[in-house]
């Protein structure tokens, strides 16, 4: 007989996340404040010299550093977050029995899981749907209403919601009636999924009439009605559960 806990993970879950966006509000009135240092300078330092030539085509570090520069901030957030779960896959192959450590088993009664389990995934497929789905709609959903690109503010939305659905997640195993031969509480989760519908939710919410559809599907629903049919299914397989 295992007890899994269910109050103390909560407590966790609650802290972390508070202390997400509590760091990240704090790194990003930093920025603000050092922008605002520079920007009142107002005797610069002439710069002089003559521009260097080019001996040949720029290099492809070069190349990497420019269209790093071009790309905005949400972007760039974008980009940290891909980076981060492709390095977490690699880590698969290189450190297999530490990748393992990052899954979440409500039966092992460890709290960083419900953090770090939102960065392993099952497998190519798994991990593409969910980096192409980051791709698409982290930049809408940054510049919205919601966020008005604040990179930051963003991150930590992402963040805090994969820890907060990752509890969830374990929260459901205590209603769950084991249906199968292995019981809910040793079957291990894990992915960006819940982040991702927290970011689909905010899109839904800021663009209720855009136009989405499943993929390799050729029809498409608006937002404000495929959103709530998403939770339905949802609802239905934490209560009753699918093969």
């Amino acid at each position: 007989r295992v007890r899994v806990q269910y109050l103390r993970p909560a407590i966790w879950s609650l802290t972390v996340s508070a202390g997400i966006f509590s760091g990240l509000a704090y790194y990003q009135a930093r920025k603000e404040v050092e922008a605002e240092r520079k920007a009142s300078k107002w005797l610069q330092a002439p710069q002089w010299g003559l521009p260097q030539s080019r001996a040949g085509p720029p290099s492809a570090t070069e190349l990497a550093t420019q269209w790093w520069k071009d790309q905005n901030p949400i972007s760039k957030a974008t980009w940290y977050i891909i980076g981060a779960n492709s390095a977490v896959h690699l880590s698969s192959f290189l450190v297999p029995r530490y990748w393992d450590l990052l899954w979440h088993i409500p039966a092992r009664n460890v709290n960083y899981t419900n953090f770090t389990s939102m960065f392993v995934h099952s497998g190519p497929m798994h991990l593409a749907v969910n980096m192409w789905a980051t791709y698409n709609f982290m930049l809408p959903v940054g510049y919205s209403r919601l966020f008005e690109g604040n990179a930051a503010h963003v991150g930590a939305f992402f963040l805090a919601t994969g820890v907060l659905s990752g509890y969830a997640q374990h929260f459901t195993t205590m209603f769950t009636k084991n249906r199968r031969i292995i019981p809910e509480i040793f079957i291990r989760g894990g992915g960006a999924s819940g982040a991702l519908f927290g970011i689909l939710g905010a899109f839904c919410m800021e663009y209720p009439h855009a136009q989405l559809g499943i993929l390799f599907l050729p029809v498409s629903f608006e937002a404000q009605y495929f959103f709530p049919a998403v939770m339905l299914f949802d609802l239905v397989g934490v209560i009753r559960g699918y093969s």
